[in-house]
């Protein structure tokens, strides 16, 4: 854990050290000292005890001593386990307890996406990022070959947040594709293009409260997302 010296004018002095008792020795008997290394007894543990108090004698060769009171802290390790299971299509986080946030991987954030467990709606790899308090760890990627039930469609992703909204519309989707956003009145008030696999952000802060409407042509299919602004 560490090495022992002492200063003295003498510089040709040797030197001994124990563990003695007086002020500060309170922990003495979880350290012992071996030539000049001090050591502890038991793997430490930060939860269980953040700090250590001990008091050492060096003793030169003429027996002349001096006592000194040390507190070692301990740091705090972040212990987060980052396994992850895929089971049936459903993947879970070995951690319990935590926040989560999973992603497909290389790094796409899947929004709204929190949960200890994530199934899938599409091929592909996913990973998941554990979280408890300051402490943050990332699992592998794992692959999904097949998805929880493969009698449903893969659908694409297509998320509008926040919604309802103020007036900056975040989009995030697994496609690129042109958009247009229509009022009640069926009107088109603004086009858009987006890109897959980042957020796109899209201005309606001019545009008034109501219901909108985003377009999007896939194939021969019109998709409708509905969006509501309220500033």
């Amino acid at each position: 854990m560490g090495v022992l010296s002492s200063v003295d004018v003498d510089a040709a002095n040797t030197f001994t050290y124990t563990l003695v008792a007086g002020a500060g020795s309170t922990d003495n008997s979880a350290f012992t000292i071996s030539g000049a290394n001090l050591q502890i007894n038991a793997s430490p543990d930060f939860e269980t005890k953040s700090s250590y108090s001990i008091r050492i004698r060096t003793t030169d060769q003429a027996g002349l001593s001096f006592e000194k009171q040390f507190t070692i802290t301990i740091n705090n390790v972040c212990e987060l386990d980052n396994g992850a299971t895929l089971t049936s299509g459903v993947i879970t986080a070995t951690q319990t307890g935590a926040s989560y946030q999973w992603i497909q991987c290389p790094a796409t954030i899947l929004v709204g996406e929190n949960g200890q467990s994530y199934t899938p709606t599409a091929i592909g790899s996913y990973a998941v990022v554990v979280t408890i308090g300051a402490c943050s760890t990332l699992s592998s990627c794992i692959p999904v070959t097949s998805l929880a039930n493969p009698n449903v469609e893969e659908k694409s992703k297509f998320v509008i947040y926040p919604n309802p909204n103020n007036g900056i519309v975040n989009i995030q989707t697994d496609h690129d594709a042109d958009l247009n956003i229509i009022n009640q009145l069926g009107q088109t008030i603004k086009t858009a293009k987006v890109t897959s696999d980042i957020v796109n952000t899209i201005n309606l802060e001019s545009q008034a409260d109501g219901v909108y409407f985003i377009t999007e042509k896939k194939g021969s299919k019109l998709i409708t997302h509905k969006l509501i602004l309220k500033k």
